[in-house]
């Protein structure tokens, strides 16, 4: 895998990707763990809607440290200089954290379709256990299934 290498690309065009791609790697970084991080420190913020939305930062913050820094350095160097083991985890991330994103988007529509169409139902169906639950089945069933 190590040998190969992308096209030949004009320094201009490195520098623009590998710009775009580090400003989005370092706003992905800064951003999520604010989330995290509020989250953390205010109890308040751990509601059953909001784990949804948490799960989603932990997911993007998984990109954001794992793939996104080795696709950077590619773009600048060129070439993939990681090995094969790290290609692997590379791929895996990839694939989990595009698959977990939509997903935990579902999972937040249906909170919040049963809490404004089913009140009643909504602490029943959306307890905090269910919903860690939940968010935890889905990472399973993706770690399994891609």
């Amino acid at each position: 895998m190590s040998d190969l290498k992308l096209p030949n690309r004009s320094l201009a065009a490195v520098i623009t990707e590998a710009g775009i791609y580090l400003t989005l790697n370092i706003t992905s970084i800064i951003g999520n763990g604010l989330v995290c991080i509020a989250a953390y420190r205010n109890p308040k913020l751990r509601s059953t809607t909001n784990l949804y939305i948490i799960a989603l930062a932990v997911s993007d913050l998984l990109c954001a440290t794992t793939e996104m820094p080795l696709a950077s350095s590619t773009l600048v160097i060129g070439r993939w200089d990681f090995g094969d083991v790290v290609c692997e985890i590379q791929g895996f991330v990839d694939v989990f954290t595009t698959y977990a994103t939509p997903a935990t988007l579902g999972l937040t529509a249906v909170n919040r379709y049963v809490k404004i169409v089913k009140t009643a139902k909504h602490k029943k169906y959306f307890s905090p256990l269910r919903s860690k639950f939940g968010c935890f089945a889905f990472g399973i069933f993706l770690r399994f299934t891609f």
